[in-house]
């Protein structure tokens, strides 16, 4: 069984005492569960919580608000995505051709060497 050390009170538990993170390279948090529930559970940090929890409530309320006053009405969300698939593609065609023009550089860099190694 994978064991792991707490960072917080540095015993070392089994892997299913800690909550996963899979953006750490063991997988798992620092801290054991335990220690992690007590971190939740101070007062300064519930409050920091609370203040947090209330941020999101007003950005989710101002975006229902933005979609509710028709800000981002259908029809203008579609030409500007139209709008921007125009200018992906006049860059792809771009590219395209600045990648053909250099393997011609290259085709006749190529061709020149071979004659001057004949000659």
């Amino acid at each position: 069984m994978k064991t792991k050390r707490c960072s917080k009170c540095q015993v070392v538990k089994l892997a299913d005492q800690f909550h996963r993170d899979k953006r750490l390279s063991t997988g798992l948090q620092y801290q054991c569960k335990a220690c992690a529930k007590e971190y939740r559970q101070r007062p300064e940090n519930k409050k920091r919580r609370a203040e947090y929890d209330q941020r999101q409530i007003a950005w989710k309320a101002e975006v229902v608000k933005m979609i509710a006053n028709e800000r981002m009405d259908k029809e203008s969300c579609i030409a500007n995505s139209r709008a921007v698939m125009a200018k992906v593609q006049v860059a792809r065609d771009r590219a395209r051709s600045i990648e053909d023009d250099v393997a011609n550089e290259i085709t006749l860099i190529n061709l020149k060497k071979h004659e001057d190694s004949k000659g």
